[in-house]
């Protein structure tokens, strides 16, 4: 059955200004800093004749590829706009806003009325129009890896991208891709590897891990599984054939499947995955693929019954592609909390560490020309992590999330750390498996849970300390203040942490088997912070029903002649609930590769 969805826009916009003026030759010259995601960003805005003359921004926190693109373009929107009202960058949400805020404060110190500047910039509204045998919308892997395939099968393509790069939420990943060397593909095992896998061993690794989802569930679909599994080692020779090599990374002994680790030249500053985005654009542009950036598409044209095209606005107006092929490659929604609320009812609380372009747009266009979402389904676990209001007031609550630290070299973890449930108790091994630790959250339902910390720097102090407004952390100089201040039982929380440090002391936790590495002790003297914590996830499991070829289907099994949709839009088929890491990547540029072949074909 079609549903028609809302969609609700993440926007996190926390900040705080501290700022001086100073002369300077040519107008005068006002200093001005804000908070963004890494820490300060700051600005020098030159005024003279009551215009702003220039913007010199530095945010040496911000990360590359997204804050930092925010960093070094929008000064310049500013000054040619004289405007603040500008289109901020998909992607770098805290990083744009604080760096407005920085230069209207110093507007301010210049005195003149920021009013005067938050007038929206003029742009050109007609209508561009380009033609394409395919166009693709979305650039994450899945998106690129249909652009080149497309294009190397003969293809005119046109990639429609609403961020201001290209890359997606792989860019950002650790490039690991999940791999099985099976007899069926032998012809294009990784030699190195040599891990001897049969695909009958293989798929019963992938029937256990999904056992541990908690929820009976009619998927995986164990056929696309098995038929995704031989062609994870056709699509990692295709990658090589153009230029980019694997590394070792893990054996099936260490995790359960065998994972490679992807390596392509280029910017050393990028992770591995973010160099291999870049060479797959640079590829595509020499093979003539035109790529229209900040041009988020919001309709698919459907003219006598076929698929005709796609809809986007851009800065510069309106733009349409005439394709008889659309690819759909633009994430799940797992920013848009409405939705996952709407559509995922177990999940009694969230957070998407996913891209923040990710509100399920392309999904919904899908869905208003016929489609069918798939059942049931489910977030990509990550970690458990801060609550989501404490995050919203103070995006560096980040520190408390395993691997998700917004300061460089400064971790607190909750691996480390006692868990609670609201029974002031243990109920998992707070270092297991980040997927198994979310599942059990969500189904324990003895929220809400708390993590204590004690020892702080002091400036992880002052973070934690910052979040107490938001009623998701509490604080006491004593384990009993702490407890009684979180409403949990006294007693039976200190017992808890008695128990605890008792094994903290031994060195081994006989109770759920945490990894000794992460029995951290705990102080006698505070203070002592507890922290609300919950389910974190980077993406869904859902989307739209496909077939193998990637092309959409109706609720009735029907094609919808001339629609694909790869990656996060249609990757319910081969999970429950539980995650393997570096699957999301071979699904992505495996499905990628397949549709873009197939809308190829004349």
């Amino acid at each position: 059955m079609k549903r028609r969805i809302s969609a609700a826009l993440l926007a996190l916009a926390c900040f705080v200004c501290a700022c001086t003026g100073t002369p300077k030759t040519g107008g005068v010259s006002y200093r001005a800093a804000a908070q963004g995601f890494g820490g300060d960003i700051s600005v020098v805005v030159t005024v003279e004749g009551g215009r702003i003359v220039s913007v010199i921004a530095e945010g040496p926190g911000e990360t590359s590829g997204v804050g930092a693109v925010a960093v070094s373009t929008l000064p310049g929107r500013i000054v040619e706009n004289q405007s603040l009202a500008v289109d901020t960058i998909s992607g770098a949400t805290i990083s744009s806003t604080a760096l407005l805020s920085a230069v209207e404060n110093c507007l301010i110190q210049a005195g003149l009325d920021p009013a005067k500047f938050k007038g929206k910039a003029t742009a050109s509204q007609g209508r561009r129009t380009f033609s394409a045998d395919v166009v693709v919308v979305g650039t994450g892997i899945s998106g690129m890896s249909a652009i080149v395939s497309a294009a190397q099968n003969g293809a005119k393509v046109v990639a429609l991208e609403k961020q201001s790069i290209a890359g997606g939420s792989a860019k950002f990943s650790l490039g690991s891709f999940m791999v099985a060397e099976v007899e069926e593909n032998r012809q294009y095992h990784v030699p190195w590897l040599q891990e001897g896998d049969t695909l009958t061993a293989a798929l019963e690794r992938w029937r256990n891990f999904q056992s541990r989802s908690q929820k009976p569930s009619q998927y995986p679909d164990y056929e696309r599984v098995k038929f995704h599994f031989i062609q994870s080692m056709f699509t990692t020779n295709w990658i090589q054939q153009l230029g980019v090599s694997f590394i070792p990374y893990t054996k099936i002994d260490s995790f359960g499947m065998a994972m490679i680790s992807i390596d392509a030249p280029g910017d050393e500053t990028q992770l591995r995955a973010g160099r291999f985005m870049s060479f797959m654009k640079n590829m595509a542009e020499g093979m003539g693929v035109q790529f229209i950036m900040e041009a988020p598409a919001y309709q698919i044209i459907v003219e006598n019954g076929n698929v005709a095209g796609v809809r986007a606005r851009s800065p510069q107006g309106e733009v349409e592609v005439r394709a008889p092929k659309v690819i759909l490659a633009t994430g799940s929604y797992s920013v848009n909390y409405d939705m996952v609320k709407q559509t995922i009812p177990d999940m009694y609380a969230f957070y998407s560490t996913g891209a923040i372009s990710n509100v399920g747009e392309g999904i919904q266009m899908a869905l208003d020309i016929g489609a069918v979402l798939y059942e049931d389904p489910f977030v990509l676990p990550a970690w458990p992590c801060p609550a989501k209001e404490f995050i919203d007031m103070n995006p560096q609550a980040l520190v408390f999330m395993h691997e998700s630290s917004p300061i460089k070299n400064v971790s607190e973890s909750s691996y480390y750390r006692l868990m609670v449930d609201r029974n002031a108790q243990r109920f998992q091994n707070e270092g297991g498996h980040y997927a198994y630790q979310v599942l059990n959250m969500v189904y324990n339902r003895q929220y809400p849970y708390w993590v204590l910390y004690d020892n702080l720097s002091p400036q992880v102090a002052a973070i934690a300390e910052s979040g107490i407004p938001s009623g998701k952390v509490v604080k006491g100089n004593t384990i009993r203040e702490a407890a009684q201040n979180a409403g949990l039982d006294t007693a039976v929380f200190e017992a808890t942490v008695a128990r605890y440090r008792q094994m903290v002391q031994q060195g081994e936790d006989t109770d759920f088997q945490k990894d000794p590495q992460f029995l951290k002790a705990l102080g006698n003297s505070g203070p002592f912070y507890l922290i609300e914590t919950i389910p974190a996830g980077t993406d869904i499991l859902g989307g739209v029903k496909t077939n193998y070829d990637q092309q959409v289907l109706r609720d009735n099994g029907s094609v919808i002649e001339g629609l694909y949709a790869v990656g996060s839009m249609s990757n319910r088929p081969y999970y429950n609930q539980y995650y393997f890491s570096g699957s999301a990547l071979t699904f992505a540029a495996t499905g990628g590769r397949i549709a873009g072949a197939h809308a190829a074909r004349k």
